[in-house]
């Protein structure tokens, strides 16, 4: 039986099959080769079946495996949601302001949304740092650790990370081009930068030595 997270990325496969993959690859210039079209997303490769809608992303060793729900949800998202490609605004600004821009259901961002993967990072500033250092991402000096993310075709966002200190504890804030809106739903949104916190905190245990692996 399928979960409803299944469900919800079907669903999105079926529309994206549903609105003529083969245009819809043009339209945002997506590489293609055989049955599949080809993307960069957070400075990863996906590619995406135009027969099936499966999507896939590439481990790092030229081996597609099944995209994650988050990695899909925006991609399907991006690709079916925006009438035409987005031009970054060089603005940024915070989910909770976005959320007003759009008349969302709340106009702050969720509190503690991030409680856990904060608490995990806590500490561990210089091997951040060291998981931010990745092809697409490039490190700011904005926070104690922080990077800029060319999320799709140029169009960012900016992951910021504060440690704990003797009065606050530690935190997680993302920035998104002010035209993320009209390339993806607000709450596609919640999606990709839930997507980049987890590949920072597995880079930060594999670098910790704390999954096992080799770092």
């Amino acid at each position: 039986m399928s979960s409803n997270y299944e469900k919800m990325r079907d669903e999105m496969s079926e529309r994206f099959l549903s609105m003529d993959p083969e245009k819809t690859s043009e339209k945002f210039g997506l590489r293609k080769e055989g049955d599949h079209a080809y993307l960069t997303y957070i400075g990863e490769d996906f590619r995406i079946s135009l027969k099936t809608g499966a999507a896939e992303r590439n481990d790092g060793t030229g081996t597609y495996v099944t995209a994650d729900f988050g990695d899909a949800m925006t991609i399907f998202d991006i690709l079916t949601y925006s009438p035409s490609p987005v031009s970054p605004s060089g603005e940024y600004v915070n989910l909770g302001s976005l959320a007003a821009l759009t008349g969302a259901f709340t106009s702050v961002a969720p509190s503690g949304f991030f409680t856990k993967q904060e608490a995990e990072l806590t500490g561990q500033t210089d091997l951040i740092k060291k998981a931010l250092d990745r092809p697409g991402w490039t490190l700011s000096g904005e926070a104690d650790a922080a990077c800029r993310i060319d999320v799709f075709r140029g169009l960012g966002a900016c992951f910021r990370f504060w440690d704990r200190d003797e009065d606050f504890p530690a935190q997680i804030q993302f920035m998104w081009d002010k035209n993320v809106l009209s390339l993806m739903h607000y709450e596609t949104v919640w999606f990709a930068s839930s997507s980049i916190t987890a590949r920072i905190v597995r880079e930060t245990r594999r670098l910790s030595g704390k999954d096992g692996l080799p770092h």
